[in-house]
């Protein structure tokens, strides 16, 4: 039996034009392409920045992000997404599934990933780097992360902020992903350790609806859930 190849292709953080050209190619020659999305019934924000690479002819397999918490029932969620690549792949097909940013940065296609192995432990499986997030935010906001021999710790918000706890306590440079409703408590902590003023905010990087905020304080109250793509930068450095 011949196996088609997965690709895994990172399509940068929300503007068409940071696609790698490497994955733009394989976009536009590809015959099945598995596209994440939020919700049913909402627009894949993966597929309203990548779409204008994907072939006429592809046929489109949309993933919906599963709201299950516990571990099992994430598990079977993602081995089903695996059986449904393996399913294609099985027939010789190839298969691109695209994720924002990169590929292998706190990305659902890791996931399918692992479970895809053990299904098809012979697949060939190759990944295409993208621009993380975190980068063009630094880019956007002129707001350099690593310089001289400074470290960079880069961290996903969560409900307890035990490393971030910890991360204000070292002299280095933080990026926060995914703040969405955990903004309060990071701002709290961010008071409590004079950093405030060396943080910014950013919103949906390099989409239509982007949205850039020095002074965090004006924020207050007003970041919710939905401010899921959204990223802050602290410059924790002494110098």
């Amino acid at each position: 039996m011949t196996l088609g190849t997965l690709y895994g292709i990172g399509i940068g953080p929300g503007d068409p034009e940071l696609m790698t050209v490497k994955g733009a190619r394989l976009l536009s020659e590809a015959k099945h392409i598995f596209v994440p999305r939020g919700h049913k019934g909402r627009d894949s924000v993966a597929h309203n920045i990548a779409g204008g690479y994907f072939s006429k002819e592809a046929e489109i397999h949309e993933v919906v992000f599963h709201a299950a918490e516990d571990s099992d029932g994430l598990q079977k969620y993602w081995y089903d997404v695996a059986r449904d690549v393996a399913s294609v792949i099985e027939k010789g097909d190839d298969v691109c599934f695209i994720t924002l940013g990169d590929a292998l940065f706190y990305s659902t296609y890791i996931y399918v990933v692992w479970e895809l192995r053990k299904i098809l432990p012979e697949v060939v499986i190759e990944t295409v780097p993208g621009i993380p997030a975190f980068s063009a935010v630094s880019s956007i906001a002129e707001f350099p992360l690593g310089y001289r021999k400074n470290p960079v710790l880069v961290i996903p918000a969560d409900d307890e902020m035990d490393v971030l706890k910890r991360a204000v306590k070292n002299d280095c440079s933080i990026a926060i992903m995914k703040v969405g409703n955990h903004f309060e408590k990071i701002l709290e902590i961010l008071e409590e350790n004079n950093l405030v003023n060396r943080s910014v905010f950013v919103a949906k990087v390099g989409l239509p609806e982007q949205r850039i905020e020095w002074d965090l304080r004006s924020l207050k109250g007003k970041i919710t859930k939905k401010e899921y793509l959204s990223i802050i930068l602290i410059n924790n450095n002494s110098d």
